[in-house]
């Protein structure tokens, strides 16, 4: 109820911290796997890739990239790597891997490899 009463997007910006959005994800997930046969579960699958978006690339008012370097922010790549260790049993984990990796190869640099990758969640 808090998660809808609050939300997470406003104005293309997140109006809570990307730690509070990983965390609703891996409910989600969790709730997921708990509830196999709940009534609503493409929806929120559909929920968890639009947040899975977000968290790897950021919304405009709340980038991922630094926009005076285009260097992926650390502390946002800090994050992702606390989740992964955190959480490794976890699909949210384990896409986060790939996208680190994919990351690395492209020079921690946004690029077209990047925004593929995350449209194809």
């Amino acid at each position: 109820v808090k998660e809808t009463e609050q939300g997470f997007l406003e104005d293309a910006g997140l109006v809570i911290p990307f730690s509070t959005l990983a965390d609703r994800m891996l409910w989600k997930e969790k709730f997921l796997i708990d509830h196999q046969d709940f009534i609503y579960r493409k929806e929120i699958k559909d929920i968890l890739n639009e947040e899975m978006s977000i968290l790897l690339l950021g919304v405009d008012n709340t980038p991922a990239f630094d926009f005076e370097t285009g260097g992926y922010k650390a502390d946002l790549k800090d994050l992702l790597e606390n989740i992964i260790n955190e959480h490794p049993e976890t699909r949210i984990a384990r896409t986060i891997g790939e996208f680190l990796d994919l990351l690395e190869k492209e020079g921690n640099k946004n690029t077209p490899a990047l925004q593929e990758f995350v449209n194809q969640l």
